[in-house]
């Protein structure tokens, strides 16, 4: 059975497995690494069939990570060095089914975890701002506050935080996290976040001119574009872990409600609408952060400066050109339902 010797990634060809690969992260963040590392050293897995057509995509393997012996036999074969574990079950999804949600994001996670420390791989898994819970503060909060989570979500990223630590700490694995904010993607995926109004707000008011929020007006979340989620991702894997003094980091982004939102959008589409109706995600958006403190994550280089007068026209002209060419391959939106 291979094992690989521990070396500086900087001198060898990152070799890339992606778990989770069809997620809203895995399917913006695969091409990316396409880009940066070449498409012959990314594998990209998930356990339905992949989202990228084939002319677009590398390797792919169908892969349940609570399964440990496929995942083990795919990292010998490809010769990998880093992980990216992506695979989760989200917050309002979690709170549906507690039991599927623990099992992937946790025994999925341990299984990356001892692989990873087998095969002496650089392990990459994020946590979320669903980690922090009400005794944080609400403004500003630091990398190290009280993690009392309400959200089984939640509660399975601070467990993977504390796991990941503690194997880097004991057993010398190369552990990364980043603890993302609310992520808005310009490209329609299935909305099980609490943060997701974000982006499902554009294609309602593109396509309907009205929107019903399940979160009231007023409710600030931390929130980033996927462009600088993957900018700050790909900036820690290739970070110089000598120089890191810790392994999760937060990732800030802009603190942002949905009244600031539609106020813009109707800027773009006069006749836009929106009510709220809040539902079980409200109670879950009201445990978390209103904003968070990155300063920590300048250790790697990392820096944010766009603003929601940015932010908005920028993601209507994506959704608009992503709709035109839905529209121009007789491809159907997604059945999102709450």
């Amino acid at each position: 059975m291979m094992n690989f010797m521990r070396r500086e990634f900087s001198s060898i060809a990152k070799r890339i497995l992606v778990t989770g690969a069809n997620g809203q992260i895995g399917t913006a963040l695969i091409p990316a690494l396409y880009e940066k590392f070449g498409k012959e050293n990314v594998f990209a897995s998930d356990k339905d069939k992949p989202k990228l057509k084939k002319k677009d995509a590398g390797k792919f393997f169908l892969i349940d990570v609570t399964k440990i012996t496929k995942l083990e036999k795919i990292i010998q074969d490809e010769k990998i060095n880093i992980i990216i574990n992506l695979a989760a079950i989200l917050s309002a999804a979690g709170e549906k089914n507690p039991l599927l949600c623990r099992q992937v994001n946790n025994i999925g996670f341990e299984n990356c975890l001892d692989l990873a420390k087998k095969y002496k791989c650089m392990i990459f898994s994020p946590s979320s701002i669903a980690a922090f819970g009400e005794k944080c503060p609400k403004h500003n909060v630091p990398d190290d506050p009280p993690l009392l989570p309400r959200s089984i979500y939640g509660v399975t990223k601070v467990y993977n935080e504390l796991l990941g630590k503690y194997y880097k700490d004991k057993f010398g694995v190369d552990f990364r996290c980043i603890r993302y904010p609310g992520i808005m993607s310009s490209e329609e995926y299935e909305y099980h976040g609490t943060t997701d109004y974000s982006t499902e707000i554009f294609f309602k008011a593109i396509r309907e001119k009205k929107y019903t929020c399940y979160l009231t007006e007023n409710t600030p979340l931390p929130l980033i574009h996927m462009d600088d989620a993957l900018r700050a991702t790909t900036q820690f894997l290739d970070a110089d872990s000598s120089k890191m003094k810790r392994c999760v980091y937060n990732l800030a982004g802009m603190s942002l409600t949905p009244k600031m939102f539609y106020e813009e959008i109707k800027k773009i589409v006069p006749d836009f609408t929106i009510s709220y109706k809040p539902d079980h995600r409200q109670a879950i958006a009201d445990s978390w952060p209103a904003s968070i403190n990155d300063e920590a994550a300048k250790e790697w280089g990392w820096n944010f400066k766009m603003t929601i007068k940015e932010l908005v026209p920028k993601m209507y002209k994506e959704i608009v050109s992503f709709e035109e060419a839905r529209i121009a391959a007789g491809r159907k939106p997604i059945d999102q339902g709450h």
